[in-house]
């Protein structure tokens, strides 16, 4: 296993169908993942699973089979000026993740919901 820390995702442009999670922070802290389109991937275009203190900013998240941006079991991130249209599942999905700063993200045309959240938690 490789650990990298701090480390900055930016201006990817990835429209491939044959991957599951394009975009995937797991277990990581202090990341940037800045102006990136995932387009049309088998899952979620955009992940953070058990994850803080990362900025995920200024990306589209389009066409993917889920969501177009997953946050689960996250906190203390910062999800600020995206946007996830067109996913077949969901455009924005919080999962037991709380302590975020969701701001200014447009969801629209998605499957199910433009926006879900489960089991919020604060403090």
């Amino acid at each position: 296993m490789i650990e990298i820390l701090i480390c900055a995702i930016r201006d990817w442009k990835v429209n491939l169908s044959h991957f599951s999670h394009s975009l995937t922070l797991d277990a990581s802290q202090n990341n940037a993942v800045v102006g990136n389109t995932v387009d049309s991937n088998l899952q979620a275009g955009i992940v953070l699973w058990t994850s803080s203190e990362n900025m995920i900013a200024n990306n589209t998240a389009k066409n993917n089979v889920e969501d177009g941006i997953h946050i689960h079991d996250s906190k203390n991130n910062e999800i600020v000026g995206n946007t996830a249209n067109s996913n077949l599942n969901i455009g924005i999905e919080l999962w037991t993740s709380g302590e975020n700063i969701i701001a200014n993200n447009m969801a629209k045309n998605n499957g199910n919901n433009e926006w879900y959240m489960f089991e919020l938690f604060f403090g």
